[in-house]
């Protein structure tokens, strides 16, 4: 259950990323949220790069498990550690 409400929040979180480059938002939210959400992108690539080969040696890599570890980082490819 809370990782469903996690997931909610992260999608409300990269939706308000984008949307702040088609439509700024009063400052300082235009900048926290530009900024926060380089640094978020940046940690989740660095965890897919990390993590890439056990994910696919989980059957849970390839372009489902980039897209899924950018949006959500651990919380997509911990419960599939915990698993295994």
């Amino acid at each position: 259950m809370h990782i469903i409400i996690i997931r909610g929040v992260m999608l409300v979180y990269w939706a308000a990323f984008i949307v702040s480059f088609i439509k700024a938002f009063v400052e300082p939210y235009q900048a926290i949220i530009f900024w926060s959400g380089l640094i978020l992108l940046v940690v989740h690539l660095a965890e897919w790069i990390m993590h890439r080969k056990k994910l696919e040696s989980l059957n849970a890599g390839g372009a489902n498990g980039f897209v899924q570890t950018v949006l959500f980082g651990i919380v997509y490819w911990l419960p599939i550690f915990r698993k295994a």
